[in-house]
């Protein structure tokens, strides 16, 4: 009975050493969850690449928050992840599925990781309830490392935050080897050693330490012309080469591309592939190289924004205010427009005509100066709104508010084509043609394929659809398109001239058969309640399939 009610007393010394212990624990479960932060991020940039961040995402907090069960397996697991991710994302992809590939990634190589850190974390936080909870809330937030990658401008493709993590994990080892187990690695340190000494052959075979381009595959007629990690993910610019016709004579060859992570913003024919009408010279890019057509007739479908009735109103016929919004890519890339003027022979309108931000921000900043100087109005013809990438478009740009807010800076003739890829029979595309119609009042809508489309297969096939709308009272219409307007392109005259085929059932668009106020009411786009980027998931992997029949593995494989 003494014995148990005995009360133990701490002397000085032993209080400092509890406390040491505890500051320790603190320590550790910090450093753990900091350091998974980081490299979920870092794990995340390096496979968006071959599967896009849609795809990537869709099973990453699954993977992440139910393994829930050390440390110099963690440090050789991080050490080798730029590897081991580029490797199974490879062969994951080339399975075909966009959805069991990232999958695949995440549990063979996230997983182990997750799994060895949580550990960690828990083995000192069942005795520091209130910090676990911490970590574990914060780790639902890698959001934020991922923000703190770009900041830093740690490009996980040079494996900084990979080094870096390794040699933190060794360290921590290190830090909790028994002196037995520390003279063993003093007595065997040299195989350690030796690992770090090796560490470059476990770096990501991609071009990350290329540092003059062109870079000349070895397996394959392509060639890479600049590849560099940017803020909407990896953007490249590369060739297949006429050499392939060969040795493949029925593979595609002789053309330029633009892709950012796992999507294709553009491209044009290059070489024998290269057509003008009256054999007019073909324009250039900056280093002199012709070009020709664009590999996406889309981009050519969008130029009908210059037959709309309301445009012969401007001044000469001829209107001089346009507004690009997008090129691809909803948050303006500067690496995007970079490779845009170099490759791909953009002019550049003048420094005071380009911005380089987010759409939405510019817009209503225009607007407010609009609005600050009434009597000096500066508004648009036409706009062309190409915000599409990666298998979806940003929602905060397809709003009706944001449209509502366009609609302030477009004249009263204004017009505006607005591109967007799906099904029609999604709720992604029902939702986009709900909110233009609600906000402009008339709306046509084009496909852009070369051949006939039967209406079913517009509910069930990917297709690239541009949204006609106009502010003005008049009726929506088109007038013919004239020599002058083909600018000596073959794929202009082809689509331009073929506008009444590529037109879309104004019922099909809007899904007349399940129209009424309610189902406009679920479908309308607002700031406050938008769905589109749930409701575009679908779509993202339909696209990514596309992606992989559209070009051969190579080009995904190598960045």
């Amino acid at each position: 009975m003494q014995e148990a009610m005995h009360t133990h007393v701490y002397g000085p010394g032993q209080i400092v050493l509890a406390l040491q212990k505890n500051g320790q624990a603190v320590s550790s479960i910090l450093a753990a969850t900091l350091g998974l932060l980081l490299f979920i991020a870092a794990y995340k940039r390096t496979l968006d690449p071959l599967f896009g961040s849609t795809l990537t995402e869709r099973y990453l907090d699954l993977v992440v928050h139910t393994i829930h069960r050390l440390i110099l397996g963690l440090a050789v697991l991080v050490q080798i992840a730029p590897h081991t991710t580029y490797w199974v994302g490879i062969y994951a992809a080339r399975y075909g599925d966009p959805a069991i590939g990232p999958l695949t990634c995440h549990i063979l190589v996230l997983a182990p990781v997750v799994h060895l850190s949580v550990s960690l974390i828990m083995y000192f936080g069942l005795r520091f309830v209130v910090m676990f909870g911490l970590a574990r809330s914060v780790l639902q937030s890698y959001s934020i490392a991922e923000l703190t990658v770009h900041k830093l401008s740690l490009e996980p493709r040079k494996d900084y935050i990979f080094l870096f993590l390794g040699i933190l994990a060794y360290a921590g080892w290190m830090g909790f080897c028994s002196a037995e187990d520390m003279h063993r690695f003093m007595h065997n340190g040299h195989q350690v050693l030796t690992t770090f000494l090796f560490f470059p052959a476990m770096r990501t075979p991609t071009l990350s330490e290329f540092e003059e381009f062109p870079y000349h595959s070895v397996q394959y007629p392509l060639r890479i012309l600049s590849s560099q990690e940017s803020i909407t993910g990896m953007i490249v610019v590369g060739e297949l080469l006429d050499t392939l016709k060969d040795t493949v004579p029925d593979a595609l060859h002789s053309l330029r591309y633009l892709r950012a992570s796992h999507s294709l913003l553009g491209g044009v024919w290059t070489g024998e592939a290269i057509v003008t009408m009256g054999n007019v010279p073909p324009r250039t890019d900056e280093l002199g190289t012709h070009l020709g057509d664009s590999i996406y007739s889309a981009f050519v479908l969008q130029e009908a924004v210059r037959l709309i009735n309301g445009t012969s109103e401007c001044p000469g016929g001829h209107c001089e205010k346009a507004l690009v919004i997008g090129v691809g890519a909803g948050v303006i890339d500067p690496a995007v427009y970079y490779a845009a003027r170099r490759y791909f022979g953009l002019k550049h309108p003048g420094d005071d005509n380009v911005f380089l931000e987010d759409a939405r921000g510019w817009l209503q900043r225009r607007v407010a100066t609009l609005l600050a100087s009434p009597s000096n109005p500066s508004k648009f013809d036409m706009v062309v709104h190409d915000c599409f990438s990666g298998g979806g478009v940003p929602g905060h740009l397809y709003t009706i508010e944001f449209w509502n807010e366009l609609k302030e800076i477009m004249t009263s003739r204004g017009v505006i084509a607005v591109n967007f890829a799906g099904k029609l029979g999604s709720m992604s595309s029902r939702a986009v043609a709900t909110t233009l119609f609600k906000a402009f009042g008339q709306c046509r809508a084009f496909h852009d394929h070369l051949g006939a489309i039967p209406d079913q297969h517009l509910h069930d096939e990917f297709v690239n659809i541009v949204f006609f709308c106009s502010k003005s009272a008049s009726p929506l219409a088109f007038r013919p398109s004239v020599e002058g307007d083909y600018l000596h392109s073959y794929l202009r005259r082809h689509v331009l001239s073929d506008l009444e085929r590529r037109e879309l059932p104004i019922s099909i668009v809007r899904n007349a058969s399940v129209w009424s106020e309610e189902a406009e009411e679920v479908f309308l786009l607002t700031d406050k309640n938008n769905k589109l980027n749930e409701w575009q998931r679908a779509d993202a992997a339909e696209h990514w399939r596309i992606m992989r029949k559209v070009m051969p593995d190579i080009v995904w494989e190598t960045f």
